[in-house]
């Protein structure tokens, strides 16, 4: 059995760590399903490396966002905006990072 590290998904996660936009996206067409904190990465890298696919690839994830966590109104406002602001260099992420760590799955205890 193989573990992580010689997996497509050992891959992917040294891709993104590595910053390698090309190389992420490869290895994630490959797996089964992305993490929402992985597609935001992902995401990430695409504002430097494809703003062509920036765009859609972001109004995705802020609906994988709204579909998978629960979120006010203004919650998710919020984090369009700061979605919206990497690409002009406004922001890293960091916020929406820190934002999945904080807000729970739907149907999760404690969920809305």
């Amino acid at each position: 059995m193989m573990g992580n590290a010689g997996s497509d998904y050992g891959y992917f996660q040294r891709a993104l760590k590595a910053g390698s936009y090309a190389s992420a996206w490869q290895f994630a067409c490959q797996l089964p399903t992305v993490s929402l904190a992985d597609a935001l990465s992902l995401t990430l890298l695409a504002a430097k490396d494809d703003p062509e696919r920036f765009d859609a690839m972001a109004l995705r994830w802020l609906c994988r966002l709204a579909a998978e966590r629960s979120l006010t109104l203004a919650e998710f406002a919020e984090a369009a905006a700061e979605l919206q602001g990497v690409p002009m260099g406004l922001g890293d992420g960091a916020g929406l990072r820190a934002a999945l760590q904080e807000k729970p799955l739907k149907g999760s205890i404690g969920a809305a």
